[in-house]
Formats: structure tokens, sequence, C-alpha cells
């Protein structure tokens, strides 16, 4: 897991260029393909709907430094190629579809070009890197999921540009344990 991420950090994401402009009918798309995706999640707490977007994500998206739309929402929604800025493109639309507070953090990761996001849940501003997250390891990993300002070991950003995420109470064990109490008190009988 160590050595897939070090080589993310070594290739990076070439450049994160967030002001890339998109066409008007890939916004468009993005806003329908956003909209029905977060339909069934209409009334689910925020921190669940942000773990279900995180791993969407990563289950849907191949990083890929030579696709042609690395960089935008599109490229990471309706291609399923990006690089980090993508993936967080695509995570900050799909957040807004959410009703979640999100935004898009650009900076550095061991030194490289990065780009991630902040999410706002319960009051507290937390931190998710999708493209660090995404492996290729069968699974999503949530290393840099709901993660505060201390535990971006690595990561560097001008801080007085972004709120500050402070330890919170939500991680990725909290989440998962509170998918299980909504899905429990939806259908007590499990049926």
């Amino acid at each position: 897991m160590l050595m897939i991420f070090a080589a993310f950090l070594l290739i990076g994401c070439g450049a994160c260029r967030q002001e890339t402009a998109q066409p008007e009918a890939a916004c468009t798309d993005i806003a329908e393909y956003a909209a029905a995706w977060a339909a069934p999640l209409d009334g689910m707490p925020a921190e669940v709907c942000a773990l279900l977007i995180h791993d969407h994500l990563i289950r849907s998206v191949t990083y890929a430094p030579d696709a042609e739309r690395r960089h935008t929402a599109a490229g990471a929604l309706l291609d399923g190629r990006a690089v980090c800025d993508g993936y967080a493109a695509g995570f900050a639309a799909l957040c807004k579809a959410c009703a979640v507070p999100c935004l898009t953090v650009t900076g550095t990761a061991c030194g490289v070009l990065h780009a991630w996001n902040l999410i706002r849940l319960a009051g507290i501003w937390y931190h998710a890197d999708c493209a660090a997250d995404d492996a290729d390891a069968g699974a999503p990993l949530h290393t840099y999921f709901l993660r505060c300002d201390a535990e971006m070991t690595g990561y560097a950003w001008d801080r007085a540009a972004y709120p500050a995420a402070e330890k919170g109470t939500l991680d990725y064990p909290a989440v998962v344990y509170r998918m299980g109490f909504v899905k429990y008190a939806e259908n007590p009988a499990g049926t």
C-alpha cells in the first residue's frame, strides 16, 4: 500500500489545473450525472453520503495521467479517467448534489502538486483525498478520509486560504457504524 502511494506521489498529477474550463454541455452532463447518482441518497446523513461518494469515485475512476479530461469532473464522472484534481472536482460535484459542503484544496503531497477536498460534517471540516486512497487494491482505502490537518502528513497547502480541519469525532469506522445504524433503523427486521 505504501509503495503504491509513493509511486502515485512520484508521478503526481502533472499539474493541478482547477481553473480548467469545461464546455457548458459537459457541465450539464455532470450536473445530471450527479443529481441522478445522489437521488437514492436523499435523506441519508451527510457523513454516509461522503463515504459513499469517496468509495464510488475510487471504484469507478482510473488514475489516468494521459486522459484528455483528466483535470475535470467530467474526466472523473463521465469518462472514469482522471488525476488528482479530476477526482477532487468529481468529489465536489457529487458532494454538491448531496448538499455536503465541500471545497477543493490545492497544494502539494510530498512536494508534488496535488489536489484533494475539505468537507464539512456536523460543523467540522475534514480532509478527503480520493486519489491517494485509490491504490488499485481491489477495495477503496480510507487512509485520507475524514482526516484533520495534523493527520495530513506530507501535505502542504496555504492554510490561511482554507478552513482549519480540527480533530472531530468522525472517522471511517464511525461512519460505517452509522451506515449500519441507518440501515437497521430503516429496516429493523433486516429483510
